[in-house]
């Protein structure tokens, strides 16, 4: 934050009477909330109409845990008290270390 008001201004200012200026005008620090850019409800809707469409004992979940690139990315930022911090960004994986489990209505399989 201090590089780009140093960029856009020519002023310079330490982080920490960024950090007073920004508590003084209501902005509180909060965890970022990441909305995928990929994301659509149009297909979120025609998934929906699509597995209903199946019995759930048809159905096997599979669910992945792992670690990628995305834990280097920013979690936390500022916004106004009340509001959420949103940073709209692509969300890539890169490379994955990762285990997979299966879950039917029945438990693991």
């Amino acid at each position: 934050m201090c590089r780009i008001i140093e960029q856009t201004t020519g002023v310079q200012a330490s982080g920490s009477t960024v950090c007073h200026v920004m508590r003084t005008n209501g902005f509180t620090r909060k965890k970022i909330q990441v909305v995928a850019k990929q994301r659509s409800i149009n297909y979120r809707s025609h998934f929906m109409a699509e597995i209903l469409q199946f019995s759930p004992h048809h159905l096997v979940w599979i669910d992945e845990t792992g670690s990628d690139a995305r834990s280097l990315v920013r979690n936390f930022g500022y916004s106004l008290r009340g509001l959420p911090p949103v940073c709209h960004r692509m969300v890539r994986r890169g490379k994955r270390i990762s285990a997979i489990a299966a879950i039917s209505n029945k438990g693991l399989v």
